[in-house]
């Protein structure tokens, strides 16, 4: 197995630590990121270990590809599997609005269906 961040999870990854060093200190956030890298490198032993987003994978991919999410602190990893590849498609706070998760979600499959 291998994990593959997205372009748009790494990106919305430094923008969470950003904000995290700016309003909490530099070893707030490193912490932040130990958490979520230990917590995403657990998949490579248990990747069905994120609970199953039944209503994204319904709304986006006509169930075809079954969506996954990760809770980490103030945080959600959207991820899918794909043989024995786990794409991390798109970090966001849980207070992220529905639309907006389903946007980023959406521009995640686009550019990976191409």
């Amino acid at each position: 197995m291998e994990i593959i961040w997205s372009d748009m999870a790494l990106h919305q990854l430094d923008g969470i630590l950003d904000y995290v060093e700016e309003h909490f200190g530099a070893s707030v956030s490193r912490k932040t990121l130990d958490d979520i890298d230990s917590k995403v490198g657990r998949l490579l032993l248990f990747p069905e270990s994120g609970t199953p987003d039944y209503s994204y994978s319904s709304k986006l991919l006509n169930d075809k590809v079954l969506i996954r999410h990760l809770n980490i602190g103030p945080n959600v990893v959207y991820y899918n599997i794909d043989g024995e590849i786990i794409n991390i498609m798109v970090i966001a706070h849980y207070r992220q609005s529905t639309v907006t998760v389903v946007k980023m979600i959406n521009r995640f499959i686009e550019h990976h269906t191409k």
